[in-house]
């Protein structure tokens, strides 16, 4: 334990291309890119220059958010067996060199907001980092239901892209969308606490298990789930998927896939593996939804 704290301030081994990417949860941030590029498309009907630098922007102020965690999280990393790789408590980046990460990130992320973008898209994109790495970071460590106000965070980057399209905030067709993102990211983190729940304890985070027991957990995450689902239906009745044959196939098949691992996951007492296929399920659903939403869209665009 001493010796991998001990790693978070020594010289980093090698630095590589690959060690950015984990420092800025590019699996993560890539999506953050992709919804914002959403909001625009469903905003305007149109793929652009201005699209691009929007997408860019926010997305980089997502790495520069996600560098900055890297550091506020490095104790808790050390000890939680998931996170022990990563590359400050593993010793592979100091903390030094994922500042600098950080701020490089986050100042051209700003000056490509300005000059590509709007004011108003730049002022959501430095919220939502403010929020992520101050507000939520505390609540965090005090509830484990701050996952409820924290998925504001993943919700916040298609408004941007919606905005900077010159969309109106008030649209109900963003509305839907927003909530979508909102509602999903519920159960996603919950269901990460019920696979990680015993590293969570380890590091000292609070968890859902010293408020519920597990299979009241489940039940609660069964729900937002479902609802999950429920707002998916509404983005048809929105208007913001134009009923494209091939489009409704597949999101009629991705729906199937979701209850049946629903099910299994209802099921199922204590098993890691059901929990974690349920996890993939959920985010393959998401992932699926924004691909059907990008294709419905270029589609009419083309």
């Amino acid at each position: 334990m001493i010796k991998t704290l001990t790693n978070i301030y020594s010289p980093a081994e090698k630095f590589s291309f690959s060690l950015i990417l984990q420092v800025t949860k590019f699996r993560i941030t890539i999506l953050v890119a992709f919804t914002t590029a959403l909001g625009y498309i469903l905003a305007s009907n149109n793929i652009d220059l201005k699209m691009l630098f929007t997408s860019a922007g926010i997305f980089l102020l997502a790495c520069g958010a996600s560098a900055i965690n890297h550091i506020q999280e490095k104790e808790t990393d050390a000890i939680m067996h998931r996170t022990q790789h990563r590359p400050i408590p593993a010793g592979k980046l100091t903390v030094f060199q994922v500042k600098i990460i950080s701020a490089v990130t986050i100042f051209t992320g700003c000056i490509i907001m300005v000059f590509g973008s709007t004011v108003p898209a730049l002022i959501i994109g430095i919220f939502n980092l403010l929020f992520y790495n101050i507000i939520y970071l505390r609540l965090k460590r005090k509830t484990t239901l701050a996952v409820i106000p924290g998925a504001l965070v993943g919700a916040l980057p298609p408004i941007a892209g919606w905005i900077a399209a010159g969309g109106n905030i008030f649209d109900i067709k963003l509305l839907t969308l927003v909530a979508f993102f909102f509602v999903w990211q519920i159960p996603h983190f919950w269901l990460l606490i019920l696979i990680f729940g015993d590293d969570y304890k380890k590091a000292g985070l609070p968890v859902l298990s010293e408020i519920f027991n597990e299979n009241i957990i489940q039940k609660i995450t069964y729900s937002w789930i479902l609802l999950t689902i429920l707002i998916s239906f509404t983005l048809f009745l929105s208007g913001l998927i134009y009923y494209n044959i091939s489009v409704l196939f597949f999101y009629f098949i991705n729906f199937l896939l979701l209850i049946i691992s629903t099910k299994l996951f209802m099921k199922n007492t204590d098993n890691v593996k059901i929990y974690y296929n349920q996890f993939i399920t959920l985010n393959t659903y998401t992932l699926l939804i924004i691909l059907l939403l990008f294709a419905d869209r270029t589609i009419k665009i083309v």
